[in-house]
């Protein structure tokens, strides 16, 4: 009986540091998980480190690499775009590699990610 009372407030703690990620209740009195009530502090957290460990933001830009991120960004953004909205297929211009009717715009330089640093 003690490891399913164990297991069940461990469940319960981690369930209420996630969730829910907005505000319920009514005025004070209510809920909202511990990460993402405090996901602006952490952030401002992680930004001041990295900025002490790097010296400016000159310095972290220059550690970046940029294709690296590119490549990144188009590996996941890709496939959920050719799938389109409820999975429909989302035709793409012969010219420019881009999907017609997204809004999608063209980088100067060439295809994606071409032209966008440096």
């Amino acid at each position: 009986m003690a490891a399913v009372v164990g297991w069940l407030t461990n469940w319960l703690a981690i369930q209420m540091s996630f969730y829910p990620v907005q505000f319920i209740g009514v005025g004070l009195v209510g809920w909202q998980g511990v990460i993402p009530r405090k996901a602006e502090k952490m952030a401002h957290i992680c930004i001041d480190r990295i900025l002490q460990q790097c010296g400016d933001l000159n310095a972290v830009y220059q550690k970046l690499e940029p294709q690296r991120i590119v490549e990144q960004v188009v590996s996941q953004v890709t496939p959920r775009m050719e799938a389109g909205p409820l999975g429909q297929s989302t035709p793409v211009s012969e010219e420019s590699d881009l999907p017609v009717g997204t809004g999608a715009i063209a980088v100067p330089g060439g295809g994606a990610g071409r032209g966008l640093w440096r």
